[in-house]
């Protein structure tokens, strides 16, 4: 396992986004944009999401998102995979 530096984790951001109904294409971004489920509630409406099992509410999922530098969410990617990012902090 790979250690991560202080400076990797800098700057930690919630991320709440809307994901689409249908199709998982939108899973790379959360790779591209240092993204995790904020919690293990978060990452259960992922797994009922990718099973095809979600319901309405479980499209809008939070998400914490670690950076090395202060930056925002890539929206136009997300928007691209047919997300709408809701929310975002500014990083702690």
């Amino acid at each position: 396992m790979a250690k991560i530096s202080r400076k990797e984790t800098q700057y930690v951001q919630r991320v709440t986004v809307l994901l689409p109904k249908e199709g998982c294409e939108w899973l790379d971004m959360l790779r591209y944009d240092r993204c995790f489920p904020a919690t293990e509630v978060e990452s259960g409406k992922l797994k009922r999401l990718a099973g095809g099992f979600a319901s309405e509410a479980d499209r809008k999922v939070e998400f914490i998102r670690v950076t090395g530098a202060p930056s925002q969410p890539t929206e136009g990617r997300w928007e691209s995979f047919g997300c709408t990012v809701l929310y975002f902090s500014e990083p702690l």
